[in-house]
Protein backbone atom coordinates (compact mmCIF):
# COMPACT_ATOMS: atom_id res chain seq x y z
CA UNK A 1 0.00 0.00 0.00
CA UNK A 2 3.18 2.40 0.82
CA UNK A 3 4.30 1.61 -2.42
CA UNK A 4 1.06 2.61 -4.40
CA UNK A 5 0.81 5.66 -2.24
CA UNK A 6 4.56 6.87 -3.42
CA UNK A 7 4.03 5.91 -6.82
CA UNK A 8 1.29 7.91 -7.37
CA UNK A 9 2.81 11.40 -5.63
CA UNK A 10 5.43 10.58 -8.33
CA UNK A 11 2.64 10.20 -11.07
CA UNK A 12 1.05 13.73 -9.95
CA UNK A 13 4.37 15.49 -10.09
CA UNK A 14 5.33 13.74 -13.53
CA UNK A 15 1.86 14.97 -14.85
CA UNK A 16 2.73 18.19 -13.27
CA UNK A 17 5.80 18.83 -14.88
CA UNK A 18 5.01 17.80 -18.36
CA UNK A 19 1.20 18.64 -18.66
CA UNK A 20 1.42 22.65 -19.37
CA UNK A 21 -0.32 25.05 -17.09
CA UNK A 22 -3.58 26.51 -19.03
CA UNK A 23 -4.27 30.47 -18.63
CA UNK A 24 -7.98 31.31 -16.80
CA UNK A 25 -10.18 32.89 -18.83
CA UNK A 26 -14.36 33.67 -18.85
CA UNK A 27 -14.73 30.02 -21.02
CA UNK A 28 -11.96 27.81 -18.22
CA UNK A 29 -11.95 30.51 -14.68
CA UNK A 30 -10.53 29.05 -11.55
CA UNK A 31 -13.39 28.13 -9.28
CA UNK A 32 -13.44 28.22 -5.90
CA UNK A 33 -16.70 26.51 -4.03
CA UNK A 34 -19.23 29.38 -2.19
CA UNK A 35 -19.74 27.78 1.43
CA UNK A 36 -23.10 29.02 3.28
CA UNK A 37 -23.44 28.09 6.91
CA UNK A 38 -19.32 26.80 6.59
CA UNK A 39 -20.82 23.32 5.27
CA UNK A 40 -23.31 24.34 2.87
CA UNK A 41 -22.64 24.50 -0.80
CA UNK A 42 -24.42 27.65 -2.32
CA UNK A 43 -22.35 28.04 -5.35
CA UNK A 44 -18.92 28.82 -7.05
CA UNK A 45 -16.47 32.16 -7.41
CA UNK A 46 -15.31 32.22 -10.80
CA UNK A 47 -12.18 33.80 -11.36
CA UNK A 48 -10.16 35.09 -14.17
CA UNK A 49 -8.70 37.48 -16.40
CA UNK A 50 -7.38 39.19 -19.51
CA UNK A 51 -4.00 40.93 -18.44
CA UNK A 52 -5.72 44.28 -18.22
CA UNK A 53 -9.01 43.22 -15.52
CA UNK A 54 -9.48 40.87 -13.23
CA UNK A 55 -13.10 39.26 -12.79
CA UNK A 56 -14.86 37.59 -10.18
CA UNK A 57 -17.83 36.12 -10.70
CA UNK A 58 -20.68 35.19 -8.08
CA UNK A 59 -22.81 32.42 -8.70
CA UNK A 60 -25.34 30.66 -6.95
CA UNK A 61 -27.05 27.45 -7.18
CA UNK A 62 -31.10 26.34 -6.80
CA UNK A 63 -32.10 27.47 -4.01
CA UNK A 64 -29.92 29.95 -2.84
CA UNK A 65 -30.14 33.40 -4.26
CA UNK A 66 -27.63 36.41 -3.39
CA UNK A 67 -28.63 39.44 -1.40
CA UNK A 68 -25.23 41.07 -0.69
CA UNK A 69 -21.47 40.68 -1.53
CA UNK A 70 -18.38 42.26 -0.54
CA UNK A 71 -15.14 41.34 -2.11
CA UNK A 72 -11.55 42.27 -1.23
CA UNK A 73 -8.49 42.06 -3.70
CA UNK A 74 -5.24 42.59 -1.95
CA UNK A 75 -1.69 41.98 -3.19
CA UNK A 76 -1.05 40.69 0.57
CA UNK A 77 -2.93 39.46 3.50
CA UNK A 78 -2.66 42.67 5.59
CA UNK A 79 -4.35 44.54 2.64
CA UNK A 80 -7.72 42.72 3.23
CA UNK A 81 -9.20 44.75 5.91
CA UNK A 82 -9.33 42.70 9.31
CA UNK A 83 -9.82 43.22 13.12
CA UNK A 84 -7.44 40.71 15.38
CA UNK A 85 -7.46 38.76 12.38
CA UNK A 86 -10.70 38.57 11.70
CA UNK A 87 -11.74 39.90 7.90
CA UNK A 88 -14.39 42.75 8.20
CA UNK A 89 -16.57 42.58 4.98
CA UNK A 90 -18.29 45.73 5.65
CA UNK A 91 -14.89 47.41 5.06
CA UNK A 92 -14.37 45.75 1.85
CA UNK A 93 -13.83 47.89 -1.00
CA UNK A 94 -15.69 45.95 -3.70
CA UNK A 95 -19.86 45.51 -2.16
CA UNK A 96 -22.99 45.52 -3.43
CA UNK A 97 -26.90 44.49 -2.68
CA UNK A 98 -28.83 42.50 -4.86
CA UNK A 99 -32.79 41.07 -4.65
CA UNK A 100 -31.82 37.54 -4.84
CA UNK A 101 -29.69 37.49 -7.73
CA UNK A 102 -28.21 33.91 -9.00
CA UNK A 103 -24.87 36.00 -10.46
CA UNK A 104 -22.98 39.18 -10.38
CA UNK A 105 -20.01 40.03 -11.85
CA UNK A 106 -16.46 42.46 -10.28
CA UNK A 107 -14.51 43.77 -13.28
CA UNK A 108 -11.14 45.23 -10.95
CA UNK A 109 -8.17 46.70 -12.68
CA UNK A 110 -5.73 43.94 -12.47
CA UNK A 111 -1.97 45.15 -11.09
CA UNK A 112 0.37 43.65 -14.14
CA UNK A 113 3.59 44.02 -10.92
CA UNK A 114 1.63 41.48 -8.72
CA UNK A 115 1.68 37.22 -9.59
CA UNK A 116 0.00 36.28 -6.50
CA UNK A 117 -3.81 38.00 -5.38
CA UNK A 118 -5.52 37.49 -2.17
CA UNK A 119 -9.07 37.27 -2.54
CA UNK A 120 -12.15 37.02 -0.33
CA UNK A 121 -14.83 36.64 -1.23
CA UNK A 122 -18.24 36.95 1.06
CA UNK A 123 -21.75 36.79 0.57
CA UNK A 124 -25.34 37.13 2.04
CA UNK A 125 -27.26 34.32 0.63
CA UNK A 126 -30.80 33.63 1.01
CA UNK A 127 -33.04 29.74 0.84
CA UNK A 128 -36.15 29.57 1.33
CA UNK A 129 -36.22 32.49 3.34
CA UNK A 130 -33.31 31.71 5.84
CA UNK A 131 -30.03 33.81 5.19
CA UNK A 132 -26.94 32.32 5.76
CA UNK A 133 -22.83 34.15 5.30
CA UNK A 134 -20.87 32.29 2.18
CA UNK A 135 -17.12 32.67 1.72
CA UNK A 136 -15.19 31.74 -0.77
CA UNK A 137 -13.90 28.47 -0.12
CA UNK A 138 -9.77 28.58 0.75
CA UNK A 139 -7.60 29.43 4.05
CA UNK A 140 -8.90 30.54 7.09
CA UNK A 141 -7.79 33.74 9.00
CA UNK A 142 -5.66 33.92 11.67
CA UNK A 143 -8.88 35.40 13.72
CA UNK A 144 -11.62 33.20 15.41
CA UNK A 145 -14.49 33.53 12.74
CA UNK A 146 -14.41 31.34 9.90
CA UNK A 147 -13.70 33.93 7.21
CA UNK A 148 -11.06 32.55 4.56
CA UNK A 149 -9.71 33.90 1.67
CA UNK A 150 -7.90 32.26 -1.53
CA UNK A 151 -5.01 32.90 -4.19
CA UNK A 152 -5.38 33.95 -7.62
CA UNK A 153 -2.14 33.55 -9.86
CA UNK A 154 -2.64 36.53 -13.14
CA UNK A 155 -2.18 34.58 -16.89
CA UNK A 156 0.82 36.60 -17.31
CA UNK A 157 2.77 35.20 -14.69
CA UNK A 158 1.85 31.69 -15.90
CA UNK A 159 4.61 31.74 -19.03
CA UNK A 160 6.85 34.80 -17.71
CA UNK A 161 8.89 35.40 -15.21
CA UNK A 162 7.80 37.68 -12.05
CA UNK A 163 8.24 41.27 -11.63
CA UNK A 164 10.65 40.45 -8.87
CA UNK A 165 12.79 37.86 -10.84
CA UNK A 166 12.87 39.94 -13.93
CA UNK A 167 14.45 42.63 -11.65
CA UNK A 168 16.75 40.42 -9.86
CA UNK A 169 18.15 38.86 -13.50
CA UNK A 170 18.20 42.32 -15.16
CA UNK A 171 19.43 44.31 -12.47
CA UNK A 172 23.12 46.13 -13.01
CA UNK A 173 25.28 45.79 -10.33
CA UNK A 174 26.67 49.13 -8.25
CA UNK A 175 29.89 49.85 -6.46
CA UNK A 176 27.60 51.00 -3.07
CA UNK A 177 27.65 48.80 -0.61
CA UNK A 178 24.28 47.25 0.91
CA UNK A 179 23.35 45.67 4.10
CA UNK A 180 21.72 42.84 2.48
CA UNK A 181 24.31 41.85 0.03
CA UNK A 182 27.58 41.96 1.31
CA UNK A 183 31.01 40.38 -0.32
CA UNK A 184 32.44 37.31 1.29
CA UNK A 185 36.53 37.13 0.69
CA UNK A 186 37.42 34.29 -1.07
CA UNK A 187 39.63 32.03 0.21
CA UNK A 188 43.27 32.53 -1.33
CA UNK A 189 44.28 29.32 -3.08
CA UNK A 190 47.63 27.96 -1.89
CA UNK A 191 50.06 26.42 -4.68
CA UNK A 192 51.38 23.60 -4.05
CA UNK A 193 54.54 22.66 -6.29
CA UNK A 194 54.93 18.99 -7.13
CA UNK A 195 58.03 17.22 -8.32
CA UNK A 196 57.25 15.56 -11.76
CA UNK A 197 58.30 12.29 -12.35
CA UNK A 198 59.93 11.81 -16.04
CA UNK A 199 57.76 9.22 -18.21
CA UNK A 200 59.99 6.93 -18.61
CA UNK A 201 60.25 4.43 -21.61
CA UNK A 202 60.02 0.78 -21.84
CA UNK A 203 63.65 0.50 -22.08
CA UNK A 204 64.00 2.10 -19.05
CA UNK A 205 61.68 0.27 -17.30
CA UNK A 206 63.00 -2.82 -18.08
CA UNK A 207 66.40 -1.96 -17.27
CA UNK A 208 65.27 -0.90 -13.42
CA UNK A 209 63.62 -4.29 -13.22
CA UNK A 210 66.32 -6.15 -13.56
CA UNK A 211 68.84 -3.67 -11.79
CA UNK A 212 70.04 -5.51 -8.43
CA UNK A 213 70.16 -3.28 -5.37
CA UNK A 214 73.88 -2.58 -4.59
CA UNK A 215 74.72 -4.29 -1.31
CA UNK A 216 74.79 -2.65 1.63
CA UNK A 217 78.82 -2.23 2.11
CA UNK A 218 80.21 -2.33 5.49
CA UNK A 219 83.21 -0.72 6.70
CA UNK A 220 86.08 -2.18 7.74
CA UNK A 221 87.87 -1.77 10.97
CA UNK A 222 90.89 0.00 10.33
CA UNK A 223 94.12 -2.00 11.43
CA UNK A 224 95.75 -1.11 14.34
CA UNK A 225 99.72 -0.16 13.47
CA UNK A 226 101.88 -2.01 16.06
CA UNK A 227 105.33 -0.22 17.14
CA UNK A 228 107.74 -3.03 16.87
CA UNK A 229 111.56 -2.03 17.85
CA UNK A 230 114.03 -3.70 15.04
CA UNK A 231 116.77 -5.32 15.79
CA UNK A 232 119.72 -4.01 13.93
CA UNK A 233 121.46 -7.29 11.94
CA UNK A 234 124.32 -8.69 13.73
CA UNK A 235 127.54 -8.35 11.99
CA UNK A 236 129.60 -12.08 11.44
CA UNK A 237 132.23 -11.00 14.79
CA UNK A 238 129.30 -9.80 16.84
CA UNK A 239 127.28 -12.78 16.30
CA UNK A 240 130.95 -14.86 17.01
CA UNK A 241 131.28 -13.23 20.24
CA UNK A 242 127.74 -13.55 21.59
CA UNK A 243 128.46 -17.11 21.07
CA UNK A 244 131.81 -17.41 23.27
CA UNK A 245 129.93 -15.40 25.88
CA UNK A 246 126.77 -17.95 26.41
CA UNK A 247 128.36 -21.20 28.25
CA UNK A 248 128.71 -24.88 26.29
CA UNK A 249 126.30 -27.10 27.46
CA UNK A 250 128.64 -30.16 28.82
CA UNK A 251 127.91 -33.76 26.77
CA UNK A 252 127.41 -36.62 29.38
CA UNK A 253 129.05 -39.72 28.17
CA UNK A 254 127.24 -43.09 28.53
CA UNK A 255 128.51 -45.37 31.49
CA UNK A 256 131.87 -47.39 30.30
CA UNK A 257 130.82 -51.61 28.90
CA UNK A 258 132.43 -54.34 30.75
CA UNK A 259 133.84 -56.25 28.19
CA UNK A 260 134.70 -59.83 29.14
Amino acid sequence: MKKIYVFAILLFLILSLVIPVSANTAEAPLVVDLIAGQNEHAGDIKVWDDSTSLYVLYETVNPWCLTETHLAVASSLDGIPQANGNPIPGQFPYKNTHNCATNFLYTIPLNKDVCQIYIAAHAAVKSLGSTETAWGNGLDFSGNNWGTYFLYKPNICMFTPTPNESATLTETPTNTPTSTSQQVPQPICRQVQRQQIPLLLPRQILQQAHHQPTPLQIPQPIPRQVHRQRTPPLLPRQILQRAHRQPVPQRTLPPPVNQR
